[in-house]
């Protein structure tokens, strides 16, 4: 295999391109606050807990997948939560300085993006709300993309590679001949490397613990940081 990316190089955002973990740590700020209104007790320090045991799990979702063990399977109840949360939190994401500050980029994004746009066609893959490409604009980011796919706009959340398709038709181009960026073995290695792109995971994050399950999960490619990438481009 070669070590170089192929002409087409697909992303993920959060703890690929800008670091979420302000941003989840305070949804679960929220989350605590209101379980503990609906009569369930559990602190930050055990919501991390639990969350380190979801993403070894390899559950696709990680926030909403504590609600539904915490409330004991009642949907009804994981879904008021979940739509206090998410009003809790939309407001501040979709104010542009509030966002910067929850969700900052990780060093040499820009760089690393700019660059690589000279050379290389450059697309997202993200399970986000819609509103995420709006949120690439706060960061000054959506002239380096050619194709942006979110799941909150197309209905298709990773690791469904039917997500990953999208994108690959909407650019005209084979998997053969695009790569994945991202930090999840589970929603992003795993479904690009079963539709055959070329992986590369990005040690950061929460996710940067999580631990393969079998050969499939494997990147082609592990960095530490983006702009390792220009190495491999």
């Amino acid at each position: 295999m070669s070590n170089k990316l192929p002409g087409t190089i697909c992303f993920d955002l959060g703890s690929t391109i800008w670091d979420d973990r302000p941003a989840l740590e305070l949804q679960w700020t929220f989350l605590a606050e209101i379980l503990g209104e609906k009569g369930i007790a559990i602190d930050q320090p055990g919501i991390r807990r639990m969350a380190t045991e979801v993403i070894h799990s390899f559950s696709p979702t990680l926030t909403r997948v504590i609600v539904w063990k915490l409330v004991g399977r009642d949907e009804a109840l994981y879904r008021e939560i979940i739509r206090q949360m998410v009003n809790r939190m939309l407001p501040l994401l979709n104010e542009p300085k509030e966002f910067r500050r929850l969700n900052p980029l990780l060093p040499g994004a820009h760089e690393t993006l700019e660059q690589l746009s000279r050379s290389h066609r450059l697309a997202v893959i993200s399970n986000n709300f819609a509103s995420a490409d709006r949120w690439m604009e706060y960061h000054d980011l959506a002239e380096y993309f050619e194709h942006v796919s979110i799941s909150g706009t197309h209905q298709l959340h990773k690791p469904d590679p039917r997500l990953f398709i999208v994108t690959l038709e909407a650019l005209g181009v084979d998997a053969g001949q695009a790569a994945m960026v991202g930090d999840r073995l589970d929603n992003d290695i795993w479904p690009a490397n079963r539709l055959g792109m070329t992986t590369v995971r990005i040690l950061q994050g929460h996710y940067a613990v999580q631990e393969s399950r079998y050969h499939v999960d494997e990147p082609d490619h592990s960095i530490s940081q983006l702009p390792e990438l220009l190495g491999l481009a």
